[in-house]
């Protein structure tokens, strides 16, 4: 069992017997990956949530309450995120940060942020909560991040905080 959130998924009633390729995160933000470091194929488990990732039909994402028998493949092991980040080929690190970003939504967004209500509905197209006591959509917060590397001839700004110990490393800056 894969317990994520206290969210109430959609319903999938057209695919719950495909196999899909999955991103599946548990409740330590652990990384399900195979031994040759890709995501596994598995049967699209009972009650899980389709977020399709663009540019993939065949991966999704598994981030959802009440997911029930997952079969993880004997080649497969559960890892840290920093570890599957550090990993993973290039061509899926997007798939496993968009994941991340889902999972964590999910898992900090359990009630209405306007009525208190408890029973929210997840939409996947596009990525929102419903609240059906009193309507109110909620929508994934957008955090803007931004590294500036400042250059002149060969020369490059490098900065670090006033609470960075002494001993640490200078950046670019970042924020």
């Amino acid at each position: 069992m894969v317990t994520n959130t206290a969210v109430t998924p959609a319903p999938i009633t057209d695919l719950t017997h495909t196999t899909v390729i999955a991103v599946l995160i548990n409740d330590s933000n652990e990384v399900l990956l195979t031994s040759s470091n890709t995501f596994p194929v598995i049967a699209l488990p009972d009650g899980a949530v389709r977020i399709n990732f663009e540019g993939a039909d065949d991966m999704i994402t598994v981030a959802a309450s009440k997911v029930h028998n997952v079969v993880v493949p004997q080649d497969c092991v559960w890892v840290s995120r920093v570890h599957a980040i550090a990993t993973l080929p290039a061509e899926l690190f997007t798939h496993l940060a968009r994941a991340m970003q889902v999972n964590y939504y999910l898992k900090t967004h359990n009630f209405c942020h306007r009525c208190g209500h408890n029973q929210l509905t997840l939409n996947t197209q596009p990525i929102m909560l419903y609240c059906g006591n009193c309507n109110y959509e909620h929508y994934p917060p957008v955090r803007p991040a931004v590294i500036v590397a400042i250059r002149k001839g060969d020369s490059i700004l490098l900065a670090k905080a006033k609470r960075t110990p002494p001993s640490t490393y200078f950046s670019t800056i970042a924020g």
